[in-house]
């Protein structure tokens, strides 16, 4: 079977995706590189040397089911990280290289297992409880807000993926509340506002008219199972009818609520089974690299074929830590870096 970067060689007569409407989320989770900023400038490096001109820096914040609210230190060992001078001094690197810069804050919730154990959108709150999460939630988000506008950022996320939380109508005031004051704190910075919603949650989110742009982190499931078992499964072909079908879905949401949308997380992982459920990070335990290849090709050339209703996309993610990653981490050597590459260069 061609490989998917064969599919998509210099010669292909489908149109490109421009090099301002892509970009990377930047994340770490290892506690020495939270720390350090230099690590987070070689990712920022090597993202510009794709020819890739935006990053999203995503720092996250640890929430205690026990007390209800963020905390500041860990019941199991893990860390709030990066912190906020770490943040500025990339924020700021990555305009020295002439790459425009996002700031998506997200929540961990504090458990034994690790970051990513318990997913942040499973998080539901009796509405007596809703006054002490959003106390402590507007405090992180107004100070990553702040950043944003020292550090003259293009796009600030007031959330990510509590998908629990914004179903709960007695939330909404306090959303309403949070991005009035963020729209306060940016002033007269050119700085959209956005919210990362979940995949399965956009239809219910019920302040896009409050936002300046719509945010989905857009793991749709691409494929049966049947159509993606095996090496190199499934074909580009195969992926691109369910990708016209998303974006049909997405272009309709954008019209209706009369707003942009920016595609805030998009990726696949290099094992078998990925275009299944994007969203898993460990889909099988084989890996297959020429899987996610095609998904990425597939996903591509049918983002090309959009209109300026889509603002863009961040792929999750680029590698930060050398140490501790997620599947989803893309390395300089790695297939999906040469396709990207050989996309925007062609």
């Amino acid at each position: 079977m061609a490989s998917a970067s064969g599919q998509m060689g210099c010669g292909s007569s489908r149109p490109k995706v421009g090099p301002e409407r892509v970009g990377f989320n930047l994340v770490a989770w290892d506690e020495p590189i939270l720390s350090e900023a230099p690590h987070w400038q070689r990712a920022v490096d090597e993202i510009a040397q794709l020819g890739i001109r935006r990053v999203t820096l995503v720092p996250y914040a640890l929430y205690s089911r026990a007390e209800g609210r963020l905390v500041d230190k860990s019941s199991y060992g893990l860390v709030w990280g990066p912190r906020s001078d770490v943040l500025a001094e990339v924020a700021r690197y990555a305009g020295s290289r002439s790459l425009t810069v996002g700031l998506k804050p997200m929540i961990e919730i504090d458990n034994a297992k690790g970051e990513g154990a318990i997913w942040r959108g499973s998080l539901q709150l009796a509405n007596s409880g809703l006054e002490s999460f959003f106390r402590s939630y507007d405090d992180y988000v107004l100070s990553i807000c702040d950043l944003a506008r020292e550090t003259g950022a293009s796009r600030f996320y007031v959330g990510s993926e509590l998908t629990r939380i914004v179903k709960n109508a007695a939330s909404h005031a306090y959303w309403s509340r949070l991005i009035a004051a963020c729209r306060q704190r940016l002033g007269s910075a050119s700085c959209l506002l956005s919210y990362a919603a979940n995949y399965t949650e956009y239809d219910e989110v019920p302040f896009w008219g409050e936002l300046d742009e719509i945010g989905i982190d857009a793991y749709f499931p691409l494929a049966t199972r049947q159509q993606a078992l095996g090496p190199g499964r499934p074909r580009k072909a195969d992926l691109e009818p369910r990708l016209d079908k998303v974006f049909d879905r997405l272009h309709a949401l954008s019209a209706r609520h009369k707003r942009p949308l920016m595609l805030a997380e998009w990726g696949v992982v290099p094992y078998d089974l990925t275009t299944v459920e994007p969203s898993d990070d460990a889909p099988s335990n084989k890996r297959d690299p020429a899987e996610a290849v095609n998904a990425y090709v597939a996903f591509l050339e049918t983002f090309a074929d959009q209109g300026d209703w889509l603002a863009g996309v961040d792929f999750w993610h680029w590698r930060v830590s050398p140490h501790r990653d997620s599947n989803y981490a893309i390395t300089p050597r790695s297939p999906i870096a040469r396709l990207l590459r050989q996309h925007l260069s062609a």
